[in-house]
């Protein structure tokens, strides 16, 4: 997920902003059989959820066994460690997703409308 998601993301396009070294995390995979979905239950089977407090080495840790990789609690810890700024209004513009006349309206055009259409088919 880390690693490949974040080259195929910067070879489709998507650029963060510079920080002190690149986001380096293992390649971890597996194989298409688990995904946010299942991470997300097993952070609800642990008892935590919009009602239960908890920090966020809690959630993650409780994800980590659902989906049977260890790379969120890494991820976690890496990104809190050296945050980055996102630019959200550029982000929304690549993945094709706008407003007009308050309603939301996508553009299949964009540079990176193609993850935006693969998310809920994962």
């Amino acid at each position: 997920m880390p690693t490949g998601t974040m080259t195929a993301l910067a070879q489709s396009g998507y650029r963060r902003m510079p920080t002190t070294e690149p986001l380096q995390l293992p390649v971890v995979s597996t194989h298409n059989r688990k995904n946010l979905r299942e991470a997300l239950r097993g952070i609800l089977e642990n008892g935590y959820s919009m009602r239960a407090s908890a920090t966020p080495m809690q959630i993650f840790e409780s994800a980590n066994p659902a989906i049977g990789v260890t790379v969120l609690v890494p991820l976690y810890q890496k990104m809190k460690a050296d945050p980055f700024p996102v630019d959200l209004d550029e982000l929304w513009q690549e993945l094709g997703v706008g407003t007009e006349n308050d309603a939301i309206v996508y553009d299949d055009d964009a540079p990176l409308a193609h993850i935006r259409k693969a998310l809920p088919r994962s």
